[in-house]
Order: structure tokens, then C-alpha cells, then sequence
């Protein structure tokens, strides 16, 4: 006997728990999900103003674009599901990090410390979502920025160490 499906979720199994998030938890996952992706953008641009390689910087402008399209990315999966675009959402954390590389094009260090943090964080970020009974449509879409974040992740680490043992930003 199958139970009544909720109004808010997808198809009910036979256990009578629902096999999908509501579309509310889908749209929060994709807002947190872009909030991140714009954060890293910022990151990205602000660290690729003070490294001092040519390959670090053109790394670092290419993940901020990347982060860009896969915030567009996101904001589509929104828009499609019903939701609606908030803008930039901008936060304590890419305010801080805008000023620091406002304020010293010399703080290598103190962004780049920042940077890996703020890495891990969207890592995490992801690995949550993934972890959530998400739609197929928007699952395929997380699940290929996430392997994406996590190439970038080891194409930094692989050229920072060749910098001489940078910090990954």
C-alpha cells in the first residue's frame, strides 16, 4: 500500500517516506549553494591580484569566472523550480574578504590562510547538498560543480606547491 504523496514533495515510496526534498529545502540548497559559489568568485579575484605568478593568477581568474557561470548555473535550477532570483547575495564573510584584498594587494598570506578555509567551506557545502535527497535534475547539475571545485581544488594545491609552497587560496 503506498501512502498519499505531500503537496510539497515528490513521489512517496512504499515505505511511506518521501523520496525527495520539498521544493522550499531545494530552493534553500540552491541559495546556499550559489551564496558559496559568488563567495569563491570573490575570492578568487581578490587572491588573483596579489599572487605573484602568471600561473597562479590566470588559475585563480578562471576559477572566478568558473564560480560565476556555476552561480548562473544554480540560479537557472531556481528559476526553473519556481524560485526567484535574489540578486548577489552578499555576505559577511565575501565583505571581509573584498576588504582585506581592498585593502592590501600584500596580504598573501592572510588571504590565502582565508582561502583555504573558505575552500573547505564550499567543499562542505556541496558534500551537504549532496548528502540531501535532491531532485535527479539538480542533483546531476551539484554533482558535476562539485567534481569541477574539486579538480580546481587540486590543480591550485599542484601549483602553489610548485610556487615554492604557497598557500592554497
Amino acid at each position: 500500500m503506498h501512502a498519499a504523496a505531500d503537496p510539497g514533495r515528490g513521489p512517496v515510496s512504499q515505505h511511506g517516506s518521501a523520496t525527495s526534498m520539498s521544493r522550499p529545502e531545494v530552493l534553500d540548497v540552491l541559495g546556499e549553494l550559489i551564496s558559496a559559489c559568488e563567495t569563491e568568485a570573490l575570492r578568487f579575484h581578490a587572491y588573483a591580484d596579489i599572487v605573484g605568478s602568471v600561473e597562479l593568477c590566470c588559475l585563480c581568474t578562471r576559477r572566478a569566472v568558473e564560480c560565476m557561470q556555476a552561480a548562473h548555473d544554480l540560479e537557472a535550477e531556481l528559476l526553473r523550480l519556481g524560485g526567484e532570483a535574489e540578486g548577489p547575495r552578499f555576505d559577511e564573510q565575501r565583505g571581509w574578504t573584498a576588504m582585506r584584498g581592498a585593502l592590501g594587494r600584500y596580504q598573501r598570506e592572510g588571504l590565502s590562510g582565508e582561502g583555504a578555509d573558505s575552500d573547505f567551506a564550499a567543499l562542505g557545502c556541496y558534500r551537504r547538498a549532496l548528502d540531501r535527497e535532491l531532485p535527479a535534475e539538480v542533483r546531476a547539475v551539484i554533482e558535476r560543480q562539485s567534481h569541477r571545485l574539486q579538480l580546481t581544488h587540486e590543480q591550485m594545491l599542484h601549483a602553489c606547491q610548485e610556487e615554492g609552497g604557497a598557500q592554497v587560496p
